[in-house]
């Protein structure tokens, strides 16, 4: 029966660390470990850390990518307390170093493993020449360079022909605020990656006239910007609800939906949809509009 080869593991000292370009933990041969393991149990008064490696010796330092274990983000510094995965190369020499330096002092402990760390999921964008964007502090799981902010996801994400974007479930939104409203309103909806959308209307007040509002469920053309009707309801007529409020009326938009009159059809969604509440003249109702998005 082969012989079963267990994981090497070290434990560095991590010196205390109370200026710039100093190192908690100096140079050191790592050609034997994978990964590494980095507590930052003091950050002083807003240090920089950076884990550095060569494969020339010590004679040309880069600042590697970590990983916050706690929020998933990567970056190439350091500036909070935390828990932090790195990887190591093949035969480098690496150091933990300040970068930048203010006051106080940073503390740690590191370990070293002959293991590889496991994969993670996640996006790198890079620019059209080629440089990766986002590098950045990891103080958190957003960062940016320049104008671009990448958000590094533990999940999968989806490419809308410009940005990535998370995948989502089921989600709820806020079209409208209840509100009294006496004019006819458009909002739209960005639509991630959801297939089915249920829109809710809940009229709190209503004038007891024979005024009417009406919905309509819409989908933008992108390239127009104008809007094709999916739903219209049926006229609410105020002097019929006066006397029932608060009215919630549901209104369904999916493929395979089981169609109904004013109320639900089997139609595919798009990247914008649109709710469209129209009034036939300037009484006032008081309302607001829901929609849950999701597959």
């Amino acid at each position: 029966m082969p012989s079963q080869q267990l994981p090497v593991n070290t434990n560095p000292t991590f010196t205390s660390i109370t200026a710039n370009n100093t190192d908690g933990v100096p140079a050191m041969d790592a050609s034997n470990y994978r990964s590494g393991c980095l507590q930052i149990t003091s950050i002083g008064g807003g240090g920089t850390i950076a884990i550095q490696h060569s494969l020339d010796g010590g004679t040309t330092w880069v600042s590697g990518q970590i990983r916050n274990f706690g929020s998933g983000g990567t970056g190439t510094t350091i500036t909070t307390t935390g828990l932090f995965l790195f990887d190591i190369l093949p035969g480098a020499q690496i150091r933990i170093r300040t970068t930048a330096y203010t006051s106080g002092t940073i503390t740690g402990n590191v370990t070293l493993s002959s293991l590889s760390l496991p994969a993670i999921a996640g996006i790198v964008l890079t620019s059209a020449a080629g440089a990766q964007i986002g590098a950045g502090t990891l103080g958190s799981d957003t960062y940016s360079s320049g104008s671009q902010v990448l958000q590094v996801l533990a999940a999968g994400a989806l490419f809308d022909g410009t940005n990535y974007n998370r995948q989502r479930g089921m989600t709820a939104n806020t079209v409208l605020a209840s509100a009294a409203r006496t004019a006819t309103i458009s909002t739209d909806i960005t639509n991630f990656n959801a297939s089915a959308m249920a829109v809710f209307l809940n009229i709190t007040a209503a004038p007891n006239t024979a005024s009417t509002i009406t919905v309509a469920l819409r989908v933008k053309d992108s390239i127009s910007g104008n809007y094709v009707t999916l739903l219209t309801s049926a006229a609410i007529t105020g002097s019929v609800v006066t006397g029932s409020v608060p009215v919630t009326n549901r209104y369904a938009l999916a493929l395979g939906e089981t169609v109904a009159a004013n109320v639900a059809a089997s139609v595919a969604l798009g990247r914008t949809m649109n709710v469209l509440v129209t009034h036939s003249n300037g009484d006032s109702w008081t309302y607001s509009i829901s929609a849950d998005l999701g597959t």
